[in-house]
């Protein structure tokens, strides 16, 4: 035998799921129920309960942020390691055209992870191997289409940051894998000084999110995977500042540490020659 139905109370549950997105407490249902007021007014007060103008004022945010959201379907992929003095302001330089953020960590004792992580960065951690290797996971724990590699230490200037949108419309059309950015490196974060001005200095930092497109060397790496590339100066210029966070012992450190990987490399016959050095990415940490 099957229940009697109430016509009045599967109105009342109906408003509920429509207007407040859930079923009907027995509270709530059984007020209506006997309230002597009919069921146009019950819609009324519920579409008007605090409730109600929560969830509508919720869903109206909601649609205002996805009507602005000019993102891209670009994942910024970095590594870092006690990077907390300049990886803020390199996500920041980005934030507004990429989908998401993801930070590959090979040891930070500092604040890095923390700083990531408040600008909505995806971190994970690993032991360091060699940046071929390191810049080649970071890339294939990104979810986008593409990819766009930047370092802790550079930047890309809000004017610029138009250009991404053009630059995957043509990667589109002419079914291109790899791009090549212009860079320039700066003595200080003011950008008074470049060092070797008028440097055409390509770096091939925005891909399509391919498993076969992937980084070899441990120094110096270059992109391999896909001979569909192209670059131009007029593309985003990354602004480079490696010299404005390493001094002192910390870049005597590194350039020694940069040399052991470099005589490995040799060692096992991995070329380092001028023909690939266009290809290149800057080394960094």
């Amino acid at each position: 035998m099957f229940k009697d139905l109430n016509p009045r109370e599967e109105a009342i549950k109906s408003f509920y799921r429509d207007v407040l997105g859930r079923e009907a407490d027995e509270v709530g249902l059984k007020h209506h129920l006997n309230s002597p007021y009919p069921l146009e007014l019950v819609y009324i007060y519920i579409t008007l309960s605090q409730e109600a103008l929560q969830r509508k004022e919720k869903f109206e945010e909601e649609q205002r942020i996805l009507l602005e959201d000019k993102t891209l379907p670009i994942t910024l992929a970095m590594m870092a390691k006690d990077n907390e003095d300049c990886i803020g302001d390199a996500i920041k330089s980005v934030l507004p055209v990429v989908k998401e953020v993801v930070v590959l960590d090979t040891g930070s004792t500092d604040n890095t992870v923390r700083v990531a992580e408040s600008l909505g960065a995806r971190v994970y951690k690993s032991g360091f191997s060699d940046f071929g290797s390191i810049r080649t996971l970071a890339a294939h724990l990104s979810k986008e289409k593409f990819i766009f590699m930047l370092d802790t230490d550079e930047r890309i200037l809000e004017e610029d940051l138009s250009k991404f949108s053009t630059i995957l419309s043509m990667m589109e059309k002419d079914t291109i894998d790899i791009v090549g950015f212009p860079r320039k490196r700066w003595t200080d974060l003011s950008m008074v000084k470049e060092v070797h001005p008028g440097l055409n200095d390509f770096q091939y930092r925005l891909f399509r999110n391919k498993p076969e497109i992937k980084y070899v060397r441990r120094i110096h790496e270059v992109i391999t995977g896909s001979d569909k590339r192209m670059e131009s100066i007029d593309f985003p210029c990354i602004h480079h500042f490696q010299d404005s966070f390493k001094s002192g012992s910390r870049m005597s450190d590194r350039n020694a540490f940069y040399k052991k990987l470099f005589d490995l490399d040799i060692a096992d016959g991995v070329k380092h020659d001028d023909s690939t050095a266009i290809h290149s990415v800057d080394e960094g940490k």
